[in-house]
């Protein structure tokens, strides 16, 4: 919205006025405006290229315009990849995540309610497994037994059986902290 007022600036001591319109509607032009390349989008995301041709070819992200060849991608880009990074990291699969973002316009909402109650359960079931080994590796590190055939700790333990929950695995990345996972 042009010419909405004139605002007149006084320069200093020597007495030079100006006038400037101000504008309203201005926003930030050059880079948002303009498309990117693979490897700056990859750069932008803290990603490797391969993960968005990867994307890209699993149609978790829509395919790119190409000028000479290259792919180009607009900044709605860059949000698409952060919400593949955060759901994957709630623990949903590439599958249920496309599924989620194949809504387009239509209000995903519902769609992840759904998504999360199935999920629940299971999740609840895994930090009961864990807390009950974490509870048996807690009296494991008092253990003073000389044979393992004495221990009672190995007797009829109030343990889940492997067969029937989903293992849990503690992976450790050099310098992260400890992440459990579903095997």
């Amino acid at each position: 919205m042009r010419g909405a007022g004139h605002v007149s600036v006084q320069n200093g001591n020597r007495g030079h006025a100006c006038t400037v319109d101000p504008q309203v509607d201005l926003r930030s032009r050059g880079m948002d405006d303009k498309p990117m390349r693979i490897g700056q989008i990859a750069d932008a995301a803290g990603v490797r290229v391969s993960l968005i041709r990867y994307y890209e070819a699993i149609g978790l992200l829509p395919e790119a315009d190409r000028v000479s060849g290259q792919r180009r991608y607009d900044q709605s880009v860059l949000r698409r990849l952060a919400v593949i990074d955060v759901a994957q990291r709630a623990g949903l699969s590439l599958d249920e995540i496309k599924d989620l973002v194949d809504h387009d316009n239509d209000p995903m909402s519902a769609h992840l309610r759904e998504l999360a109650a199935r999920m629940l359960p299971e999740i609840d079931a895994l930090i009961d497994r864990a807390q009950r080994v974490r509870g048996w590796l807690q009296d494991a590190s008092g253990c003073g037994c000389a044979r393992i055939d004495d221990c009672a700790l190995f007797d009829d333990v109030d343990l889940p059986s492997a067969k029937d929950a989903a293992a849990l695995t503690v992976t450790r990345v050099e310098g992260m902290p400890a992440r459990a996972a579903r095997a």
